[in-house]
């Protein structure tokens, strides 16, 4: 996680790739990810930043898996929004409790 310079109590998650291949599905990866934004959000004042990366065309891909993950495995504690910034069409989701 990164503290978010323009946001004060917010932070960045990123997530990428090594490898440029298309990968498949793999629930060991979405739990791991899970267990880690649990940990976080421990501290009730977190903000998440969720940034979908535009540079190669597969932000919508991203948003979608991450929107995905957040319906299967959510709680009703969380609060999720999507935002869409114009600007390099990037997605951006914030989630807080």
């Amino acid at each position: 996680f990164i503290e978010d310079y323009n946001f004060p109590g917010a932070y960045q998650f990123f997530l990428y790739e090594d490898d440029k291949r298309k990968s498949s599905y793999d629930e060991k990866i979405s739990l791991t990810i899970l267990s880690i934004l649990r940990s976080f959000f421990t501290d009730k004042n977190n903000v998440l930043l969720f940034i979908c990366d535009a540079q190669d065309d597969r932000q919508c891909g991203r948003n979608l898996l991450f929107s995905k993950w957040y319906h299967i495995y959510g709680s009703k504690a969380y609060h999720k929004e999507d935002l869409v910034i114009r600007w390099n069409l990037f997605l951006l989701c914030i989630i807080y409790l």
